[in-house]
């Protein structure tokens, strides 16, 4: 084909312009049949585009001096012909009319076909003559076959000036691919020296050369797109380990793609980016580490928690609770030291909510415990006062003490673990207070019968002496009073003083009236005594 240009390039190059010139992805074929003239075959678009585009292949064809035979045909109808070279201008008709005639389904009334096969085989004939006289001067009016040739230099000057013009901050996406179009215009350029050219081997090298350096700009491209792939996974956080994982893996691989770049042009470039990379990197890496703290000190808690719920339920004893509630601060410290801007750290404050509702169910636990505890101290100290109480015959304040002893452990909360103790305590101290109220009676009546007795024996003068205990009543007159007694009985005997013997008798009959008053009162015997302690009379009236 012409220059031995490949037709798979050739194919490339016109869609590659086309893009370019008119932003549009062409569908383009090409074909070189045995009568070497070649076949372009293109999409059906409207009047204008379908000018322009056949404009732009002519051109190509024009400037690359490819071939002089070749005709554009539609893709989908090869009697659909938009344009012929071999069959010169004269034949040309209005491109609308085309059109017209493609929308009207008239697809057989073809642009440049031949009208019959006489004019086609004159068409032919001519074609192998014209084919005949282009070979032979095609072979010597090819790029620098004959003279100097000047196009190495200038592709050479040309693309030192698209890299001389390079700048730090304008190596940028849109500028990357305006470079390759261009290093792709160069190596066509070249591929036109034929290979018997003196200068082929040189364009040859400079294509290898310019192939790289597309290569390596292909690679800034691709970095690029691996990196926009980081940035975009990296928009929302949190993000999971295996996100953070994934995304230190497109810097990586971005990284490494960039270190693939070999051409020295692109050296400060290429350094800028892995140090802008690098920096990405290591922010991921920080993320990553942190994620890695969350996920630890995550599990750290759940094992203590696990622990804890391994751990015999039913715990009986204050040591233990209190052990618990430590063991559940522990894990709260453990979620307290996740950092923030990670995926556990959304989670955190409803663990922390969870394990501070254990911790105010044990707290309560224990607080109830301990008042249990501290009243259980508190009873036994006033059974104890209560004991010292009745020894000391202090049967009043005993009584005050055991009563208090009961009420006390009326307040004892019944989920206590004590609950059971303090019952036993209460039912003794139950019983030591129904002893003691007994006893307490008993030293009542006992004081009752000493204040009678008090003004019995020394109403005036003393006239006798008592002891009183729960059995009896021991009263012992003195000497005095005996002594008193009988001298005024003499004398009333002696002197016939009747009124005084009256009184004596009045008197004695009283003080008996006394006595038989206490022992109906207190249902208690009195035993009257001489002064030599011996037993002259009992009252016991309440038989």
């Amino acid at each position: 084909m012409g220059l031995k240009i490949n037709p798979e390039t050739f194919q490339e190059k016109i869609k590659a312009v086309v893009a370019k010139e008119i932003q549009l992805e062409l569908e383009c074929q090409i074909e070189l049949p045995e009568n070497d003239q070649l076949l372009i075959f293109i999409n059906s678009y409207s009047e204008d585009i379908l000018t322009k585009i056949i404009n732009l292949i002519k051109e190509i064809i024009a400037d690359y001096k490819i071939t002089d035979y070749y005709s554009i045909v539609n893709i989908e109808n090869q009697d659909i012909v938009y344009f012929s070279s071999v069959n010169g201008s004269e034949n040309n008709q209005d491109l609308s009319n085309v059109i017209e005639n493609i929308e009207d389904g008239k697809a057989s009334n073809t642009f440049y076909k031949s009208a019959n096969f006489s004019a086609g085989f004159i068409i032919f004939i001519l074609g192998v003559i014209s084919l005949t006289i282009f070979g032979v001067t095609y072979y010597f009016t090819r790029p620098c076959v004959l003279g100097t040739c000047t196009l190495i230099t200038d592709t050479e000057v040309a693309t030192n000036n698209l890299f001389n013009q390079l700048e730090t901050n304008n190596l940028t996406d849109s500028k990357i691919k305006e470079l390759i179009a261009d290093l792709v215009q160069n190596i066509e350029t070249l591929k036109t020296i034929p290979s018997w050219s003196k200068e082929h081997d040189q364009a040859q090298m400079l294509i290898s050369s310019y192939q790289e350096k597309i290569n390596d700009l292909q690679l800034f491209l691709d970095a690029k797109s691996v990196a926009t792939n980081a940035q975009n996974m990296s928009e929302k956080l949190p993000l999971s380990l295996d996100e953070w994982l994934r995304v230190k893996q497109f810097w990586q691989d971005a990284i490494a793609l960039l270190n693939k770049i070999k051409s020295e042009e692109f050296k400060e470039f290429k350094t800028l980016r892995i140090n802008s990379y690098q920096q990405q990197l290591s922010f991921v890496n920080k993320q990553i580490e942190k994620e890695n703290l969350a996920i630890n000190k995550q599990e750290n808690a759940e094992k203590i928690v696990a622990q804890i719920k391994g751990e015999n339920n039913i715990t009986n004893s204050l040591e233990a609770l209190k052990e618990r509630e430590k063991k559940w601060k522990s894990a709260i410290q453990e979620i307290e030291q996740i950092p923030p801007q990670t995926a556990v750290y959304q989670e955190k404050e409803e663990i922390i909510n969870d394990y501070l509702q254990q911790i105010s169910k044990i707290q309560k636990k224990i607080t109830i415990e301990e008042n249990a505890l501290n009243l259980k101290k508190n009873i036994e100290e006033k059974m104890k006062s209560a004991q010292e109480q009745e020894k000391q015959n202090q049967w009043t304040k005993a009584v005050n003490l055991w009563q208090e002893v009961i009420n006390l452990t009326g307040t004892i909360p019944p989920d206590s673990w004590l609950k059971d103790e303090i019952e036993k305590q209460k039912n003794e101290a139950e019983g030591k207070l129904e002893i003691a109220q007994g006893a307490l009676k008993k030293a009542v009546k006992r004081e009752e019968i000493k204040t009678k007795l008090r003004e019995i024996c020394q109403s005036s003068e003393r006239i006798c002496s008592y002891t009183v205990s729960d059995s009896n009543i021991k009263v012992y007159l003195t000497d005095e009073y005996i002594q008193k007694i009988t001298s005024l009985s003499v004398m009333s005997d002696l002197t016939n003083n009747n009124e005084q013997e009256k009184q004596i008798i009045n008197h004695i009959n009283q003080v008996e009236k006394n006595y038989q008053y206490i022992s109906s009162k207190y249902q208690i015997p009195v035993e009257i005594y001489n002064p030599q302690q011996k037993l002259i009379m009992i009252y016991n009236s309440y038989l």
